[in-house]
């Protein structure tokens, strides 16, 4: 349909991501941290074609975030919108920044600065992260509004605020908190995690969620799963339960690190009836 506006990810998880936005005829990726043969074969496996997609956006430089664009780039000639800052950092152990790759083509991006691709109006915003200069967005198409964030250590008052009135949220629900301090990582690794500039734990999604949900918000995407310090049923558990205290109920999906998932369609009131 003309007025399709939908988000799905290829991959979530500390070991890559990425995801599908499309609006109208406007087809982007968000994030590209999975190699580029990935992106294609899973964009594919649900029957979407790289050749509609016409540039990517960047939320940071980590290399599970980034990995991927220098080859996307020269193999479809993509730009990529993104921070300077985060083109100019490099993207991890032996990973060059963004901005040494031949054929990688940049479009500047600042946080509280909207800017048009296509369709798509998309409006970034900083987050609290160990990164250079870590932006998530709310996406627009005509009426509607998806909010994406799936790195930040703490939810601020600016993350509350560009939530409110979604139609869509992707959030960050990266861990448990008694599984992270009972589990095998270093402590140094723990206190990163648990901090100002780490990943939000399943409790703090939730409390997140609790605070901007309304009855116009028609779906939750848990994003950004530790393999190693939480599990699916968990968050999704937890989130349910989170919703049915505020007397809600949009629909919650998990999403994957292995396989893509659902395409999470958001509608208007009137394409809902």
């Amino acid at each position: 349909m003309d007025n399709h506006f939908s988000i799905r990810s290829l991959a979530s998880g500390s070991r890559g991501n990425c995801w599908i936005l499309k609006a109208g005829s406007t087809q982007i990726l968000i994030d590209a941290g999975i190699s580029s043969k990935q992106v294609v074969e899973r964009m594919e496996s649900v029957g979407e074609s790289p050749e509609a997609i016409c540039g990517m956006i960047l939320t940071h430089e980590h290399s599970d975030h980034a990995n991927g664009i220098p080859v996307l780039s020269r193999r479809f000639g993509w730009k990529t919108w993104a921070a300077q800052a985060a083109v100019d950092r490099g993207r991890g152990l032996r990973k060059p920044p963004l901005s040494g790759e031949n054929g990688v083509t940049i479009t500047p991006i600042e946080a509280g600065e909207p800017f048009v691709i296509g369709e798509l109006t998309i409006r970034p915003f900083s987050v609290s992260h160990d990164a250079a200069d870590p932006v998530m967005f709310v996406l627009e198409y005509q009426s509607l509004k998806i909010g994406f964030a799936t790195d930040l250590g703490i939810v601020t008052r600016l993350v509350r605020q560009r939530f409110g009135g979604l139609d869509a949220l992707v959030i960050e629900s990266n861990h448990d908190e008694d599984m992270l301090m009972n589990g095998p990582y270093r402590p140094e690794d723990k206190r990163r995690i648990k901090s100002r500039l780490g990943h939000l734990s399943n409790t703090q999604a939730q409390e997140l969620v609790q605070q901007v949900v309304h009855p116009g918000l028609q779906y939750v995407a848990l994003a950004h799963l530790s393999q190693t310090n939480n599990n699916r049923t968990l968050a999704y558990e937890g989130m349910c339960t989170a919703l049915n205290e505020c007397g809600y109920a949009p629909q919650v999906l998990v999403a994957r690190q292995d396989r893509p998932g659902c395409e999470i369609i958001i509608k208007t009131k009137e394409q809902a009836t």
